[in-house]
């Protein structure tokens, strides 16, 4: 881009993300994904159903573009993704947006 984004302290960026998560340690008493209820004749209950959507080892890919500004109050960043190998659970973010420092 030219000089004068530069001067803004606009910085541009493309980006691609690979990566996976297994064997993750599955919380019973808190990370229950679905609960399933079911009628009986003499009453009503329920089935928690214990799998943790996301835990595994297939890779996940995504693309995105970003723009980093440092702006008089501190940085701030912008970020548009797109999944495009996921599994069924995952939790895709189309826009992240982040204030804070760098490293």
């Amino acid at each position: 881009l030219g000089d004068g984004v530069a001067e803004l302290g606009i910085r541009p960026s493309a980006f691609v993300d690979v990566g996976a998560l297994w064997e993750v340690d599955f919380d019973e008493d808190t990370d229950i994904t679905d609960i399933e209820f079911i009628g009986t004749p003499g009453g009503a209950g329920f089935i928690q159903t214990q799998e943790f959507a996301g835990d595994s080892p297939s890779p996940r890919v995504s693309v995105g573009i970003g723009a980093s500004w440092n702006s008089p109050f501190g940085p701030f960043r912008f970020d548009l993704a797109r999944a495009i190998v996921s599994e069924p659970g995952d939790d895709e973010q189309l826009f992240q947006f982040n204030v804070g420092t760098s490293f």
